[in-house]
């Protein structure tokens, strides 16, 4: 199945396809291939989680070049960040239950975690943890800074 939202672009890419769709050939290549072509609502729910993802995009990346792992990271981040938004009303109480999130119907828990405290972490880590290879470092610290 191909799923495009309602871009001028893809609408006439649709009329033209329409009028080949009448061809014997196309609807048997279609057909065998199980090709389906369908358009997201206007102004629906999946457009607005496209606009989410380029405004979030547009603020992390400005005119940052990347490359594709790295790209990758933090179009994954992005995903984490959108599907930890909370669905329902957000309790002040900490006594009160979890906000509903994408992620619970998702996953069946957040994607993400509230920040760890750096006490904790000391008493659960093994010695060694903190030796890693300068590269992971310049890369870690080349990501935060885009973040």
């Amino acid at each position: 199945m191909v799923l495009c939202d309602n871009a001028t672009t893809f609408e006439s890419a649709a009329r033209i396809l329409r009028k080949l769709y009448d061809s014997p050939e196309f609807t048997r290549y279609f057909s065998d291939f199980q090709i389906e072509w369908r358009f997201i609502l206007k102004r629906g729910f999946w457009e607005r989680l496209v606009g989410l993802t380029k405004e979030a995009l547009k603020k992390m990346l400005g005119r940052t070049k990347l490359k594709f792992n790295e790209l990758r990271t933090i179009i994954t981040e992005i995903e984490a960040i959108l599907d930890n938004r909370p669905l329902t009303y957000v309790s002040s109480d900490l006594n009160e239950p979890q906000a509903l999130i994408p992620s619970h119907l998702l996953y069946g828990d957040r994607l993400t975690s509230l920040p760890y405290d750096p006490s904790v972490k000391e008493e659960m880590l093994d010695p060694s943890f903190d030796e890693k290879p300068s590269h992971l470092l310049d890369t870690f610290s080349r990501r935060q800074q885009i973040l």
